[in-house]
């Protein structure tokens, strides 16, 4: 027969669990207060004294110094706008706000566009209320009659491929949940790279989980900096032998269809915008291709002979390299260029748009990549805007060379036929008050020339 515990036995019990808890709450109590000590302490103190971490410092866009000002590292796009930044670059006055877009703070209540893209998004050398999303916002609220509170977003990043646009809408799009997104990629597809984007991407997937463990700590990422202060080495590769694209045709289509689903899933009506080419300006990356030098100083001495009169001539002197060579991507831009100074705007553009499809790795945007976004506009049915169609319907019989600062980005007056052609389209998908036809006329294909 079993007897009950004895007091003294349960007093016992009772004072070995007290024991335990005291060495629990002891243990706990020095793990806190090691971890205040050894982490809290350090990572309080880096966030007082504000040191600049994450620069993003392996391309220095535009060749500007304060680019490490504005741009810092991120584990799965390399770089992005650095939040709450307001300085020069590229000689004009930039403003990131708190939310990583270009432009002034935001307000909460507003119905919003977002302007996903590339440098020609960011507004590339112009001011910030110069750029096509700052007109556009300022275009819409003055007709918005309705009070709807359209607010325009300036996403774009300099050196953005359709890549990482993807991946930055996946991240925007859920928590802003615009109404309208405006996607214009495709300028920085040819770049030569070591690896493409979507290479790069598969191969360090661990390494992009870590460093963003790390990017949450102010002291560890300050840590990481000082232990290893080499800077990530650039995917732009040195030389053009074995190189390959950032983006090749076929990821280009991918990455845009599946733009348009991650946009159609947060609830936004999607406008896809060819990326702006200026044909009339040389080439990129011409003085990496073979005998360069010879070929520029070639150009050189062909322009003069064409700006002096003697176009014949020059176009005698094209045709003989021709001959040699029907691929070569200098002569073929030289004729274009050279027939275009004659008068001959459509022939002129057709060898223009030859020599840029012909180039290895041009900085612009080939037509085979812009007739793919017209491709998926149509089986996606987006609306779609012909930039190069704008900007010639504006220069009738001309060269719309003068709406360019340079070989892709516009000038404020090219900022601002975006604008209100966008602005028009905005107007006419919500439904608010649709345009007429006649409002509509500049958007419509030109005829052949």
């Amino acid at each position: 027969m079993e007897t009950p515990d004895s007091p003294e036995k349960s007093m016992d019990n009772t004072g070995a669990s007290n024991g335990c808890l005291r060495i629990w709450l002891y243990r706990s109590a020095a793990m806190i207060i090691s971890a205040v000590l050894f982490w809290g302490l350090p990572e309080a103190a880096v966030r007082l004294a504000r040191p600049s971490l994450g620069q993003y410092r392996s391309i220095y866009f535009g060749g500007d110094g304060n680019s490490p000002l504005i741009f810092e590292k991120d584990p799965w796009l390399h770089w992005k706008l650095r939040p709450g930044v307001e300085t020069d670059f590229l000689n004009v006055p930039v403003r990131i706000n708190k939310a990583g877009f270009r432009g002034e703070e935001l307000e909460d209540g507003h119905r919003y566009v977002m302007c996903l893209g590339d440098s020609a998004t960011f507004g590339w050398r112009v001011a910030d209320r110069l750029s096509y999303p700052a007109q556009l916002g300022t275009l819409l609220a003055s007709k918005d009659r309705a009070k709807s509170g359209w607010r325009v977003l300036n996403a774009g990043v300099p050196g953005y491929s359709s890549f990482q646009v993807r991946t930055q809408a996946e991240r925007l799009l859920p928590r802003w949940r615009p109404e309208v997104v405006i996607i214009c990629a495709g300028n920085n597809e040819a770049w030569p790279a070591v690896q493409s984007d979507l290479s790069i991407a598969s191969s360090r997937r661990f390494a992009a989980f870590m460093e963003g463990l790390i990017s949450r700590s102010r002291f560890l990422l300050w840590l990481s900096e000082k232990l290893d202060p080499r800077e990530p080495r650039p995917f732009i590769a040195g030389k053009l032998e074995g190189a390959a694209p950032r983006v090749t045709r076929e990821e280009f289509s991918d990455n845009v269809r599946q733009l348009i689903r991650t946009a159609r899933r947060s609830g936004a009506r999607v406008i896809l915008m060819s990326p702006p080419v200026n044909l009339y300006s040389p080439p990129f990356l011409s003085r990496r291709l073979q005998d360069s030098k010879r070929w520029l100083g070639w150009c050189d001495s062909v322009s003069r002979l064409a700006l002096a009169g003697k176009k014949a001539d020059a176009l005698k002197e094209i045709d003989a390299q021709l001959r040699i060579d029907p691929r070569n991507v200098h002569a073929l831009w030289m004729k274009g260029w050279v027939l275009t100074q004659a008068g001959r705007t459509g022939e002129g553009r057709n060898l223009l748009e030859e020599a840029l499809e012909r180039h290895p790795f041009p900085e612009s945007c080939k037509l085979s990549y812009r007739r793919v976004l017209e491709r998926i506009a149509a089986e996606e049915g987006t609306e779609y805007l012909d930039i190069d169609r704008i900007f010639r319907a504006s220069r009738p019989g001309k060269s719309p060379a003068d709406l360019y600062l340079d070989h892709c980005h516009p000038t404020p007056e090219g900022y601002d036929l975006i604008a209100d052609a966008l602005a028009r389209i905005i107007s006419r998908v919500s439904s608010d008050e649709p345009y007429t036809a006649q409002d509509l006329s500049h958007l419509l294909p030109l005829s052949p020339e």
